[in-house]
């Protein structure tokens, strides 16, 4: 008798009964699962509920706050007036 070669694949492995009753277990818990779930869990409602509304004077606040972080990493090319101003006093 000569010995059978070795498969270089694993895909024969797939095949196996425990692995497909595993893979039936999973299929048949996900088909409920996807059945019951909510049809409009993504509608845009639901996302603009959860998303602040920004006024004008928010956007304006934190566009000098990024200034003013900008002017102290770089002091030395602003003036000292232009501090003042950005400071708002």
């Amino acid at each position: 008798m000569t010995p059978q070669a070795q498969p270089t694949s694993r895909w024969h492995l797939l095949r196996h009964p425990a692995v497909l009753a595993v893979a039936a277990a999973v299929v048949m818990c996900a088909i409920p699962a996807v059945l019951l779930s909510p049809k409009n869990s993504s509608s845009a409602v639901g996302i603009s509920a959860l998303t602040p509304e920004a006024d004008d004077s928010d956007i304006q606040e934190i566009a000098e706050t990024e200034a003013l972080i900008a002017a102290v990493d770089h002091l030395d090319s602003y003036s000292d007036s232009e501090i003042v101003e950005l400071l708002g006093f």
